[in-house]
């Protein structure tokens, strides 16, 4: 009798133990799956941290009619780059420059700032466009164009 009460609790501890241990390593295997998935795919952890560079002075473009210019749009507008990248960046901002206004003067010509410019599809074509404009010069390590203020003046 004396013996009993020991045999139980070691089977009874050893069950339990068992039954963890089987939880433990299930509920672990999720994650295990992703972290080899991520590893897989070359990702880290770590999340990459971006630097924003201003591109310095506002943009100024001009809206026109076929004759006359009727409205002036201003601009800012960074560039969202690797840390690696941000040194190409500033290296490279009057070039930089001179193609941001390219694509801004084509977007202006095409209409693009009439009307509401500021919401929707408009913004979007021209984030885009500014970002491959970028990238063509920057190359990989720019992550996008941000432009952070944008304000028409009617003539």
């Amino acid at each position: 009798m004396k013996l009993i009460l020991p045999i139980i609790l070691i089977l009874l501890g050893s069950v339990l133990g068992a039954g963890t241990g089987i939880y433990m390593r299930l509920s672990s295997q999720p994650e295990d799956a992703m972290m080899m998935e991520k590893e897989a795919k070359g990702e880290d952890e770590e999340k990459i941290t971006y630097d924003f560079v201003d591109l310095g002075k506002q943009f100024v473009v001009p809206v026109m009619d076929a004759e006359s210019v009727t409205a002036l749009v201003v601009l800012s507008i960074f560039v969202e780059v690797d840390p690696v990248a941000a040194d190409k960046v500033r290296n490279n901002e009057p070039k930089i420059r001179d193609t941001v206004l390219q694509v801004l003067f084509r977007h202006a010509q095409s209409g693009g700032f009439e009307g509401a410019f500021t919401t929707g599809q408009p913004m979007r074509d021209l984030r885009m466009a500014l970002s491959e404009a970028v990238t063509k010069i920057v190359g990989d390590g720019a992550k996008g164009v941000l432009v952070t203020d944008v304000v028409r003046q009617d003539m």
